[in-house]
């Protein structure tokens, strides 16, 4: 033992070498990452390996052949062939003369050089849907350019329709509209179908408007505004008004700009004669661009310009702010809710059901609160699709792999033992960033033996409690009342007995479908304490609410003395911890005859009602609801270090709670906890 280092030599010994490497390795992060960056793109060159063999072949058989009739037609043009024959020389006329000849046979019956002058534009119309669509693929896939799905193509029909200049004025008076009816429509709060039925009302009626100007000004121009196809300029208002209802205004802006660039494109492509006549006389080019299609797909999937427009942005902010870089927290992030609201989404039924009373209601007051700070919300259901729908709207950052936006964590499961864990487990497995507990905190609290177990090891006082595992007549060593309900029931729902007969009947209906036993507890019938708790690795309290037994009114702040207060919070952050909650988190205390404060409850993720308890304690702490939500968003994207350009970057914090200088008032609210 004289020879062994002391333990605090031994670690200063053995952490200067890994700081230096992970120094050393800072200073490389920068090349690194570029390099791996070129490399990921050349790899992806090999393929995704979704085309199998057979895929391959089929489809390198069809360009082959496409490749093969348009080299025919082309033998036999004048630029290959002189006077008395081949100008190629007589051995490789030899070889292409059967070409040439199927060539002549693919010129005279498999064209479309016949169809009348009248009538070609809307032949040609359908040949540029697929050039229309190799673009748009090469465009969101190779380069990484969002753009308003299809609506270029239609776009680029309008263009042709009445001009490019008009075309533009019409689309920014719609637009300009869409834009000055938005707020009123959203402080009306009308439906997403409501809007978009309206918005489609008033670009009909600015059409009207304009032909009505027209004629009344004489005007050729405004006149024909009219005529721009009314389903291709509603179509895109659609577009723009789901997209300004889901991403930020900036973002709508960007992709209406990439989709105006690809329907200029596609205008010029329908106004070149020489591109036009090739689509005319070789059909079998829309097979080609097919194939090109799913190649680019598979081999092309490079995205070399996604970041580019919050790079953008990140540099308009930048010097708009005096050369100062923008916070992490300030950076708006996506935020998918997780809820269960239908029992649909599985293979088949195996285990308990979750009842009605544990679905989600409405979760409107979540989705305005996020969308209130420009996050980008969507809802999904927490089934059997979850990560698939996931992949799409939440997918992590190209080169760090870091989470691309939070899951704010509502589910309550759909059947099964631990339901409530089934979501945050498929999360955890996927990289998902999400709010509130991870899997083992949340299996310890839908098992409320393991709960009082792990707070009484704790040292934390809880109501004297016995797991039952078989039924008896005489009850347990507790006084009367007791409170029995199931080991893994989840919710409140227990039983209160208060002499030995209530106690034999309620034992036994407990017993009929609890498989893995019946917890009875002292019953305590004083005054309930709720401490509301936001953080992470620092923990704040809000201000205490109190209620009792017989109803639900809470008085927040509680009307206690400072001591009792003091303690409170100290066991609801012992609490927190010992349980391993995060971000957020509700404890409910009891206070026995002798006004001794028990642990009773830890709850998380489904307390999140507007006027509820959370919620009231967050206004008693100067923090509105909008505020509370968008704290527990940044808590868990802080954690997960979502949108962390370096994943070891530790420059994000979580976001501070407002403390109040002086204590509001004590009120009583009737909330729903």
């Amino acid at each position: 033992m004289a020879g062994n280092p002391m333990p605090g030599n031994t670690a200063t010994a053995n952490t200067s070498p890994d700081l230096s490497a992970q120094a050393a390795q800072t200073q490389t992060d920068t090349g690194s990452s570029d390099e791996s960056w070129y490399a990921r793109h050349i790899r992806s060159l090999g393929g995704k390996g979704y085309l199998s063999t057979s895929d391959l072949a089929v489809l390198g058989l069809v360009a082959i052949l496409s490749l093969l009739a348009f080299t025919a037609r082309l033998l036999p043009t004048p630029t290959l062939n002189g006077a008395d024959g081949f100008i190629l020389g007589p051995l490789l006329a030899s070889l292409l003369g059967p070409l040439s000849s199927l060539g002549h046979f693919l010129d005279t019956v498999i064209t479309l050089e016949w169809v009348p002058i009248t009538q070609r534009h809307s032949v040609i119309y359908l040949m540029l849907l697929p050039t229309a669509a190799l673009l748009i693929t090469l465009a969101r896939l190779t380069f990484g350019l969002r753009v308003l799905g299809l609506r270029s193509v239609l776009i680029a029909v309008g263009f042709q329709e009445i001009g490019v200049g008009p075309s533009l004025v019409l689309i920014a008076v719609v637009l300009g509209g869409i834009a000055g009816i938005r707020p009123w429509m959203r402080r009306i709060r009308l439906p997403l179908y409501a809007r978009l039925s309206l918005i489609l009302a008033l670009t009909a009626c600015m059409q009207i408007f304009f032909l009505l100007l027209g004629s009344w000004q004489r005007s050729p121009m405004i006149f024909n505004l009219a005529f721009f196809p009314v389903i291709i300029l509603a179509l895109m208002a659609e577009g723009i008004a789901g997209t300004l209802d889901q991403k930020r205004p900036a973002t709508a802006a960007w992709r209406l700009g990439w989709t105006l660039a690809l329907a200029l494109l596609l205008y010029a492509l329908m106004n070149f004669a020489p591109f036009l006549k090739l689509l005319l006389r070789a059909p079998e080019l829309m097979l080609l661009q097919i194939v090109a299609i799913v190649l680019v797909s598979e081999y092309l999937d490079f995205r070399l310009l996604q970041d580019w427009q919050s790079h953008t942005w990140r540099l308009i902010s930048k010097y708009a702010s005096g050369m100062f870089p923008m916070k992490i927290e300030e950076r708006k992030k996506r935020v998918a809710i997780v809820r269960n609201k239908t029992s649909h989404g599985t293979i088949g039924r195996l285990g308990p059901q979750a009842n009605e009373a544990e679905r989600n209601a409405s979760l409107q007051h979540l989705i305005d609160a996020l969308r209130e700070q420009d996050y980008t919300v969507k809802i999904f259901e927490g089934d059997m699709t979850l990560l698939r729908e996931l992949r799409k709207f939440l997918p992590p950052h190209p080169r760090t792999g870091a989470p691309g936006g939070v899951v704010l964590n509502m589910s309550t499961g759909i059947q099964g033992v631990g339901r409530r864990v089934h979501v945050p487990s498929l999360l955890e497995m996927a990289g998902v960033a999400y709010t509130g507990a991870d899997p083992l905190t949340q299996a310890c609290l839908c098992d409320r033996f393991a709960l009082l177990t792990r707070l009484s090891a704790h040292g934390l006082p809880v109501p004297d409690f016995r797991l039952l595992n078989f039924w008896r007549t005489e009850p347990p060593d507790l006084p009367f009342p007791m409170a029995l309900r199931g080991r893994d029931d989840a919710d409140d729902t227990r039983l209160i007995v208060r002499t030995r007969y209530e106690f034999s009947g309620a034992l036994s209906r407990l017993m009929a479908d609890r498989s893995r036993g019946v917890l009875c507890e002292a019953w305590l019938e004083g005054t309930m304490i709720s401490v509301g708790v936001l953080g992470n690795k620092r923990l704040r309290c809000l201000p205490i609410a109190s209620s009792t037994r017989q109803g639900q009114w809470l008085e927040c702040p509680a009307t206690i003395d400072e001591q009792l207060a003091y303690r409170c919070r100290s066991m609801a952050l012992r609490t927190f911890r010992a349980m391993g909650c995060r971000d957020f988190a509700r404890v409910d205390l009891m206070l026995d005859a002798h006004g001794e404060p028990h642990v009773t409850g830890v709850h998380t993720n489904t307390i999140l009602e507007k006027h509820g308890a959370m919620d009231i304690m967050a206004r008693a702490a100067g923090l509105s609801w909008v505020q509370l939500i968008g704290t527990i968003v940044e808590l868990a994207a802080t954690r997960c270090g979502v949108d962390r350009v370096n994943p070891n970057d530790a420059t994000a914090i979580a976001p501070a709670i407002s403390p109040t200088a002086t204590p509001p008032k004590a009120t009583s609210i009737r909330a729903r906890a």
